[in-house]
């Protein structure tokens, strides 16, 4: 076909094939043919192109699924991004000597592609190794090429998506001299079964090697120091060891490796959100390193930890447990006997019942190692009936039985009245009591109307006394301002951490409402009021300073919470789980939002920022949907994953002119956000970030963007992006067929 009228041409440029069917020949004298001007032409066999041309757009030929030849002559010196993407039926292409440029993934799911063939003479590319080369840059391995890919030394770079979906490549090995692998650059290459990653490599990007199923074993170069989200999740790895160099293993790196099984962390490395989550790990050697709790989030078979640090020091969740249990099984076999294991154990037992009741090891451990009191066996009985353990409950019997039988309760009663004697009398002659008198008779009981009053402390270095715990049975609290002489000045854990086996004081902590906290209070620790859901009423203190960890976590009939202006720093999840919460005020000296500080707040519809913020954490929004207008203040550089997911009644964002990265899901189904305006300044948009935004119509992109994730508008139907005519945003749109708005750039 070579009728004129099939073609639109202008100024010696193809705009469009207006229609195709076999073989097209290019009119002579066009010496460019315009982006996408041949895209989806599904019934085009084969397309013979003029003597005179220089230029191939992008996507000039993309989705043209049919094409199975393919002759670029001598004189083309530029081939555009994704210019032949999608040609399914597409065997072999010859690059000619005079090719000088070629754009990103211009060969993308060629699934037949075998041979690249470059013209001699050509001094950009070469085809060698069954690998397409520009200088020291490995573009990409043939999608339809089978075999062992051995990149030649001197490579110093692997392109993003080099080796993505290339169902046949069996094995990858990298020389030494390669620096850098880009993002996703052998995912979902589901045959391959070895990698060899260069010693001289320092990060690798994100998804580098997600979804390789067949890929079981992989050796990380000492060289490491940065290892990206996502970058082995879903693979078939076994065993894992990571380098001690490593400072930081991102965000759902191992995530979902089923067959995973044995974990060992070197160094100091720091362990973020959900690396291993649902990961089928079942031995863990961990040194230094820090982690969070959901770091092993969902890893059920994980069940032996050795840490280099104290148990103590080890976050709440799976890794903590493994690790008790391990250093139980140490003690009991005389493997290891650790006094710091024994004591740390000995005085969290209480907070320990509930494990102790699931796991008959650590329950025969206490009892042999004679850590359990009297008192200590009517709390096991009460949590074993409550978890409906018979099994628990009767090993429980025995060990009380071995132990000299219950407690005598004429007998505690009796050392109680004789306690609240030795109190009066004190009271009567010195007005008040030390700590140290209190701390002799702090636990005893007021029998006259069947009330328990017990507080909990520990003093500190400074003279001041932390509160720890409350186990009384009131609704309405107050805590003392002063124990002794000495003034209260923070709470930690002590509403909400208190674990008691009985099921009474549990339903006491659920049924806190109102607390009053002492006026000279300078913290509110980690917990202090975590899971208390009928708390309704609470004024903090002028002089706090700090909010810790889940300090309000799950907090859902609370109202309204005003924090001080002192306050400078709070904890992550801090107030997650506040349901009732409409409105709140960051106060202005606080310069970093935590991870997840209000997640699941679902009623709130009004937060306002302090002008001074530099980070928000993530997640830090997830699930507030009510939450309908946000301006984030300009000096927010920094904004975590899944800051917003959720957000189903977000309609308006105002984005930081200081951002420069949306990170992964951070608008992740806003379902009610309809516009949008990225600031000039951000140069990548990550994965999902306007995943299932099903009202949104446009979004506005600077020229700054140059990195736009494949499935960064996931599941949107409507959107439109606005951006600048060339940029990298318009080449987006083109290619995952978005409408595309062109606007004027504006100046920085």
């Amino acid at each position: 076909m070579s009728d004129l009228k099939n073609f639109i041409i202008e100024n010696d440029t193809l705009i469009r094939c207006q229609r195709a069917g076999g073989a097209v020949t290019v009119p002579e004298g066009v010496t460019a043919i315009g982006e996408g001007a041949f895209a989806d032409l599904v019934d085009l066999t084969a397309v013979r192109l003029p003597d005179g041309l220089r230029t191939v757009g992008e996507y000039a030929f993309s989705g043209c699924t049919g094409l199975g030849e393919v002759n670029l002559p001598e004189g083309v010196e530029e081939i555009g991004t994704g210019a032949f993407t999608g040609c399914g039926g597409l065997t072999a292409v010859a690059l000619p000597k005079s090719l000088k440029k070629l754009g990103r993934e211009v060969f993308r799911d060629c699934a037949r592609l075998t041979e690249i063939t470059v013209a001699a003479g050509n001094k950009a590319f070469r085809f060698e190794n069954g690998l397409l080369i520009r200088r020291k840059e490995v573009l990409c391995w043939p999608m339809g090429r089978t075999g062992a890919a051995i990149v030649p030394e001197g490579v110093q770079k692997i392109a993003r998506l080099a080796f993505a979906a290339c169902k046949g490549v069996t094995e990858i090995i990298l020389p030494d001299s390669v620096t850098e692998v880009g993002g996703e650059a052998f995912t979902q290459c589901k045959n391959l079964r070895r990698l060899r990653l260069s010693k001289g490599l320092t990060k690798v990007g994100s998804g580098m090697a997600c979804g390789c199923d067949a890929l079981t074993e992989i050796d990380l170069p000492d060289s490491l120091t940065d290892i990206g989200e996502y970058t082995f999740s879903e693979s078939g790895l076994t065993s894992l060891a990571i380098p001690a160099g490593v400072t930081i293993v991102r965000r759902r790196a191992f995530a979902v490796c089923r067959d995973l099984r044995e974990v060992t962390v070197a160094g100091d490395t720091e362990l973020a959100y959900e690396v291993f989550a649902r990961s089928g790990v079942e031995t863990l050697r961990l040194g230094k390193g820090k982690l969070v709790s959901s770091t092993f989030e969902g890893c059920d078979r994980l069940t032996a930890v050795y840490a280099q640090q104290p148990l103590a020091a080890l976050p709440k969740g799976e890794v903590k447990d493994a690790a008790i249990m391990t250093a139980v099984r140490r003690i009991a076999s005389g493997e290891e006997r650790s006094e710091e294991v024994l004591k740390y154990i000995k005085n969290q037992r209480r907070h320990l019942f509930p494990m102790a009741v699931r796991e008959p090891e650590l329950l025969r451990f206490m009892a042999a190692e004679g850590m359990l009191t009297a008192k200590d066996y009517p709390l096991l009985l009460a949590e074993a009936e409550a978890q409906q353990n018979t099994a628990a409950k009767a090993a429980i019997l025995e060990y009380q039985n071995r132990a000299g039988g219950p407690p005598d309760p004429f007998e505690e009663m009796e050392e109680a009245y004789k306690k609240a004697e030795r109190v009066a009398a004190y009271i009567e002659k010195n007005g008040t009591l030390p700590v140290s008198e209190l701390k002799k008779i702090w636990s005893w009981r007021r029998e006259a109307d069947g009330s328990t009053t017990i507080w909990s402390y520990r003093k500190n270095p400074d003279g001041t006394i932390t509160v720890t715990s409350y186990k009384g049975e009131e609704s309405e609290v107050t805590v003392p301002d002063v124990i002794g002489k000495s003034p209260v000045t923070a709470i930690e854990g002590t509403f909400g951490l208190y674990t008691a086996a009985s099921e009474k004081y549990m339903a006491v902590r659920r049924a806190v409402r109102r607390v009053t906290l002492p006026k000279g209070l300078k913290r509110i620790g980690a917990y202090s009021f975590s899971g208390c859901g009928q708390l309704q009423s609470i004024q903090i203190p002028e002089g706090v300073t700090e909010i810790g960890e889940r300090a309000f976590q799950g907090c859902k009939s609370l109202r309204r919470l005003v924090l001080p202006a002192p306050v400078r720093k709070i904890g992550g999840h801090a107030f997650a789980g506040c349901a009732g919460l409409t409105a709140f005020a960051v106060p202005e000296g606080v310069g970093v939002l935590p991870d997840y500080a209000f997640n699941e707040c679902r009623k709130l519809s009004d937060i306002t920022l302090p002008a001074g913020l530099t980070e928000i954490g993530m997640g830090a929004f997830d699930k507030c949907a009510a939450l309908r207008n946000v301006v984030l203040p300009d000096a927010v550089a920094v904004m975590g994953s899944g800051v917003f997911r959720e957000c189903a009644a977000l309609i308006r964002v105002v984005l930081p002119a200081s951002l420069r990265l949306l990170s992964y899901s951070t608008f992740a189904s806003c379902s009610a956000l309809r516009w949008i305006t990225v600031p000039q300044g951000v140069t990548e948009i990550s994965s999902f970030v306007f995943y299932n935004c099903r009202s949104l119509e446009r979004v506005t992109l600077p020229g700054s963007v140059t990195d736009i994730a494949d499935k960064a508008f996931e599941h949107n139907t409507r959107a439109a992006i606005q951006a600048p005519l060339g940029s990298a945003a318009e080449a987006y749109a083109r290619k995952y067929r978005i409408k595309f708005e062109p606007m004027e750039e504006t100046a920085p």
